[in-house]
């Protein structure tokens, strides 16, 4: 029994110096950014009430002020060339293959029409900022700065991936452990993808592809 409370004490020890010594920075990158896109939301929420505006198009606003908000101080702190982000590729039909499983796993699809939202102002806004602005800026920081850093630091490929998943299901907030889960398995396919393909470019694509899935339905 004390092997076991040992053993916990050590993955407690560990998580806490990753994420106090190690990742210290990152994480204080990431609540900042949460806060703020917190605040840009009920801000735009402030806005519209005090101008009238009402139905989907104050609900895409906020949506928007908060992606917005949260993916570009993100991307801002992962400012470098794509192409910075780059180790030997291990196996790329295998990163092929699972950017593919997670597409597949996130179709909704029951037919050959999608479900094309209305293209006002604000949902085109927030379709750009949820199906190309996060995606680049999420995996830029997460796939790019932070598994840079951790693998620098002396951290092996499993627990990089492993961490950045984690830390990757932070800013989207879930309310509930399936919806926890479903994100940290989106973190570890897409983390596995750019392991074996040594870059962040395809981990983007398929990021773009699959909250573009999300957003038609498809």
């Amino acid at each position: 029994m004390q092997q076991i409370w040992d053993r916990l004490a050590g993955v407690f020890k560990f998580i806490g110096k990753m994420l106090l010594v190690d990742a210290r920075v990152e994480l204080t990158v990431v609540s900042i950014a949460m806060g703020l896109a917190f605040l840009a939301a009920h801000l735009a929420l402030f806005v519209m009430t005090a101008t009238g505006v009402e139905g989907g198009a104050r609900t895409d606003i906020a949506y928007f002020a908060s992606i917005f908000t949260l993916s570009t101080i993100l991307g801002l702190a992962s400012v470098r060339p794509l192409g910075t982000f780059r180790e030997k590729a291990v196996a790329r039909p295998a990163a092929l293959l699972l950017g593919l499983g997670l597409l597949a796993s996130r179709s909704t699809w029951s037919g050959i029409h999608p479900n094309i939202p209305e293209l006002t102002g604000p949902s085109v806004l927030l379709l750009i900022a949820v199906c190309l602005l996060a995606p680049y800026c999420e995996e830029s920081f997460f796939r790019g700065r932070l598994w840079k850093k951790l693998t620098r630091t002396g951290f092996n490929v499993g627990l990089v991936i492993v961490l950045t998943s984690l830390l990757y299901v932070f800013p989207h907030l879930p309310t509930s452990f399936a919806a926890f889960v479903d994100y940290a398995t989106i973190g570890l396919m897409l983390g596995l993808v750019r392991y074996f393909r040594g870059g962040v470019l395809m981990p983007v694509l398929f990021h773009v592809a699959m909250n573009t899935m999300v957003m038609f339905k498809l």
